[in-house]
């Protein structure tokens, strides 16, 4: 993944209307599955998403590791966690990777 950007913490896709394809999703990324070594199992959410205008308070929210979460790195070793099924998809970017 080639990419500089060191702002992003999260983003959130939710769909309704129109079920997401998984695999054509996690197809546009070079996937490796969860290393405890590599980072917690529990991410700390610091973002306040926006949905429809409106915000959803999932600040300082505990988003635990679930079956079929995928990692990726980027070049310079930034990790994210991508969570996709038909209804949403969850993008998280660790910026501390073992949280309090």
């Amino acid at each position: 993944m080639k990419n500089n950007n060191s702002r992003l913490e999260a983003l959130l896709i939710l769909s309704n209307r129109n079920k997401l394809n998984r695999n054509a999703i996690l197809g546009g990324f070079e996937t490796k599955e969860w290393d405890s070594s590599e980072r917690a199992g529990t991410y700390v959410n610091k973002t306040r998403f926006l949905y429809d205008c409106s915000a959803i308070d999932l600040e300082n929210m505990n988003i635990p590791w679930e079956s079929g979460d995928l990692d990726i790195v980027r070049e310079d070793g930034m990790l994210a966690t991508i969570r996709a099924n038909e209804n949403n998809f969850l993008f998280l970017v660790w910026h501390d990777r073992f949280p309090n």
